[in-house]
């Protein structure tokens, strides 16, 4: 598997704000955790694709200038984390577990802002785990 391919296609369908292709690295059964989206639909699990979807068209209608660029791409065991800043220079990290064929994804726990880890708000113990994994996964050489 190609993981910087990965997450070139994933920020390029990001910019796009196309669902359809932004939803096509995610697999059918996906579970999603964002404190964002607790803010936006009152949850901040989100299963299925239908509902993130729903969640995603709401984020996008919300921040039509939403752009993200890819800082860097970690990878281990059927596992990726995408570190990425948005338009607003917000550092965040997204980890995904990848399954048998590579280019489905299930996001594990959370996507998790720097400062919001830092800060200590909204900081429930799986709620950094993103971050975390980020400071002790080590990127193989290419």
């Amino acid at each position: 598997m190609d993981f910087d391919a990965f997450a070139v296609a994933w920020e390029a369908a990001w910019n796009s704000h196309d669902l359809d292709r932004i939803l096509a690295h995610y697999s059918a059964d996906v579970t999603f955790r964002s404190a964002k989206a607790m803010r936006l639909v009152g949850h901040g699990e989100l299963r299925g694709k239908a509902a993130l979807r729903d969640y995603w068209a709401r984020a996008l209608e919300a921040q039509p200038e939403l752009s993200f660029v890819v800082v860097d791409v970690l990878h281990g065991h059927g596992m990726l984390v995408i570190t990425y800043s948005n338009h607003r220079d917000v550092l965040a990290a997204e980890t995904l577990r990848m399954d048998a064929t590579g280019w489905r994804s299930r996001p594990l726990p959370a996507i998790c802002l720097r400062d919001v880890c830092r800060m200590g708000i909204h900081n429930p113990a799986s709620m950094c785990e993103s971050v975390r994994m980020v400071l002790i996964l080590k990127k193989e050489p290419t």
